[in-house]
């Protein structure tokens, strides 16, 4: 899935850019990355404490998840993309209707 999450990534963070100034787009970029930090040690130690009782039934969870996330996170940048693309025709009149 990195070859679609990296693009929507970068898509994202050009959207920020273009619509907020600089200080604020720094801002959010920092909020996003500190966030998702907090989240992942999170549920890392909720699932290292819950493995410990439970080992089966968390890792066939966890491959449930991941394959869901990745289906949800890979067509949000498909979307993103797609986004950019019709923004860029748009200023570029490349589709002109008659």
């Amino acid at each position: 899935m990195p070859f679609m999450i990296g693009p929507g990534t970068v898509s994202a963070a050009v959207l920020i850019g273009g619509r907020l100034d600089g200080g604020s787009a720094v801002a959010a970029v920092v909020i996003a990355m500190v966030s998702t930090v907090a989240s992942l040690v999170v549920l890392k130690a909720l699932h290292d404490w819950v493995k410990r009782r439970n080992a089966v039934l968390v890792d066939r969870y966890m491959e449930v998840v991941g394959r869901i996330s990745a289906l949800y996170i890979g067509t949000y940048a498909v979307q993103m993309i797609l986004q950019g693309v019709a923004m860029f025709a748009e200023q570029h009149q490349l589709f002109v209707t008659p």
